[in-house]
């Protein structure tokens, strides 16, 4: 279990982002932390990761304190694909294999190796894997960085706007695959978005975010017309379709 325990953290001296915030994420969880941008989702994650340390509070994983772990261990627990892709010349194969960089010191191993491939089978990408990175796709590049975040064999798996530069298609393929992945994996998933629709379509625990602090929090039934005006200032009308709420806006 991930615990954010009594967590603040400020950029500035007297400008709080988070206020005693605190939340769990549990084993085979996919938690979506929802508010508007500029609202310390980001933060957050940052914080998970060790980007950034907290004025106060802990982050901890099954008690113990990620913050007092070395950086070689956080990066076995904990893997991010972040919302922008940056140009790599590198190929889909190569990509996929850094995620392994934690675990060994100069070469690859023959155990890299076999879980490098079995990623590469298991994400569809066999016909792409020598592809050069930068020929692909805006949906491929993600799959390929989800690939590089799974092989680092992380227990925790974090997505920054995992499908902010996707169409549609791939927004419903990229978040079918994280239940996918989360499910079979039995990884703790936490992603940041500000799209509601594709929070109810992903995740099952949601988090949302209101004045420097958490304002509502547990499954779907707490996403409601009311709350989504509360946190985004929007009207929506809510309608279930196929047994799931859709947002219309």
């Amino acid at each position: 279990m991930l615990k954010f325990n009594n967590v603040s953290y400020s950029y500035t001296k007297n400008k709080l982002v988070l206020d005693n915030v605190s939340f769990n994420v549990n084993d085979n969880e996919i938690a979506v932390l929802l508010a508007p941008n500029g609202s310390g989702k980001t933060t957050c994650l940052k914080l998970i990761t060790s980007i950034l340390k907290p004025n106060s509070g802990d982050i901890l994983y099954n008690g113990e304190s990620i913050l007092d772990m070395k950086d070689i261990e956080r990066s076995k627990l904990i893997s991010y694909v972040s919302q922008e892709t940056t140009s790599l010349s590198l190929s889909v194969y190569e990509i996929i294999m850094l995620g392994r960089s934690p675990y060994y010191k100069f070469t690859e191993t023959k155990e890299d190796i076999e879980i490098v491939e079995n990623i590469i089978k298991e994400l569809g990408l066999s016909e792409i894997a020598f592809r050069d990175f930068d020929t692909l796709s805006g949906g491929e590049r993600q799959i390929v960085m989800i690939g590089r975040a799974l092989a680092q064999s992380p227990r925790i798996l974090i997505f920054d706007e995992p499908t902010s530069n996707l169409d549609i298609k791939n927004q419903i393929l990229i978040g079918n695959l994280i239940k996918k992945i989360s499910k079979e994996k039995n990884i703790s998933v936490i992603i940041s978005t500000h799209d509601i629709n594709l929070a109810l379509n992903t995740g099952n625990k949601f988090i949302m975010f209101k004045d420097k602090t958490i304002k509502y929090e547990g499954d779907s039934s707490i996403v409601t017309k009311e709350s989504i005006k509360d946190i985004f200032d929007s009207d929506v009308e809510i309608k279930i379709i196929d047994d799931k709420k859709v947002i219309i806006y």
